[in-house]
């Protein structure tokens, strides 16, 4: 399944909104969220280096989120994640009140319905959201129809509004998620990962642009530590696709000059 970063219009919103603070004085906020393979990954600190060795290209870069990111072993690092153990993305499906969750190790407490969005976002300032959701709703499914995947995106929706709803100007990089020991083709994670570019293409907007990052070509179940969660060259391998992305507004940048968002 090849799978590449999808709409033209959408970087070129990217270049033309979705950074104004990388260009000011103030810090890029990046925004890391997903569940255990963002909180038990190394990729927030291996990107932040990445960005931070690439000072004049990006500016000052700051990773926010609730939850404290490893520095994993690099101590210049002390950024943030909203990575939650767990989590499956259709719980936000849920109404307030209805969830029966209380977390899930390590701290990490959520409730399991609506309710977690506001907790999760609404203290959190963000201009980039770096999204690789839906692994535990996908786990041992091989549903061919479609529907449990459309349940998925539906559950991104939801999450998509939420996060504009504190930023209406948010840029989005959504992952094609990463395999899995448990889910070969057909189904799961592969069936959702064909729905999302097209899920992607209706919700872009240029004030709040989309981009959908492939981080399932190409990447090697060897790179796990247990056929789920990145290992260090996972996490390498993941930082890696991200800035890749993040490198299309960089170069856009340099050929369109200094250009800002409107107030």
């Amino acid at each position: 399944m090849s799978m590449m970063i999808r709409s033209g219009v959408a970087v070129c919103a990217f270049l033309a909104f979705g950074f104004g603070s990388a260009l000011a004085r103030d810090p890029l906020r990046i925004l890391a969220f997903g569940d255990s393979i963002t909180a038990s990954s190394c990729y927030p600190v291996r990107l932040w280096r990445k960005m931070h060795d690439e000072g004049a290209r990006f500016g000052p870069v700051e990773f926010t989120g609730t939850r404290p990111a490893d520095n994993c072993g690099d101590e210049q690092f002390h950024g943030f994640h909203s990575g939650h153990n767990c989590y499956s993305v259709t719980w936000v499906l849920i109404p307030k009140g209805q969830g029966n969750r209380k977390g899930c190790g390590d701290g990490n407490t959520f409730v399991g319905d609506v309710s977690d969005l506001k907790s999760w976002l609404s203290n959190v300032k963000f201009d980039v959201v770096l999204w690789h959701i839906g692994t535990n709703d996908t786990w041992g499914s091989h549903d061919t129809t479609g529907l449990h995947s459309a349940n998925v995106l539906r559950a991104y929706s939801v999450v998509l509004d939420a996060m504009r709803k504190e930023n209406p100007r948010v840029v989005v990089l959504v992952a094609q998620l990463i395999p899995n020991n448990t889910a070969p083709p057909p189904g799961s994670v592969y069936d959702l990962n064909g729905r999302i570019p097209d899920w992607a293409a209706t919700k872009t907007t240029e004030t709040s642009p989309i981009i959908v990052v492939d981080m399932y070509t190409g990447f090697d179940l060897a790179w796990t530590r247990d056929g789920v969660h990145p290992n260090d060259q996972g996490s390498q391998w993941i930082a890696d696709r991200w800035f890749e992305s993040l490198s299309v507004w960089a170069r856009m940048r340099q050929g369109a000059g200094t250009a800002r968002p409107s107030p």
